[in-house]
């Protein structure tokens, strides 16, 4: 950011975060709907706060953070991949 905007600019976020003990329960006992319907609350959250787009940093949630996305106009980046995208440009098979 300060190489686009200047020397003191940074970025603006909005951060909402989950109780990994909920998404550990829902995995454990596979509770998708109920683990979907939690999601999607929190980026609700984000849209209402003006969220510009939505960064998803967990690889066990990609199951439903997919699906609520995909309704959605708000643009989103899951971790997973410019992860792979970087490990494919460097050449990295394992």
């Amino acid at each position: 950011m300060n190489a686009r905007l200047g020397d003191w600019d940074n970025g603006e976020i909005i951060v909402v975060s989950v109780n990994f003990g909920n998404i550990e329960h829902f995995v454990r006992h596979d509770l998708w709907d109920e683990a979907k319907i939690y999601l999607a609350e929190k980026v609700n959250r984000l849209e209402w706060a003006g969220a510009e787009v939505v960064v998803c940093v967990s690889n066990t949630m990609h199951r439903v953070v997919g699906p609520i996305i995909a309704e959605r106009a708000t643009p989103f980046i899951h971790i997973a991949d410019p992860t792979g995208e970087a490990i494919r440009k460097a050449g990295l098979t394992r």
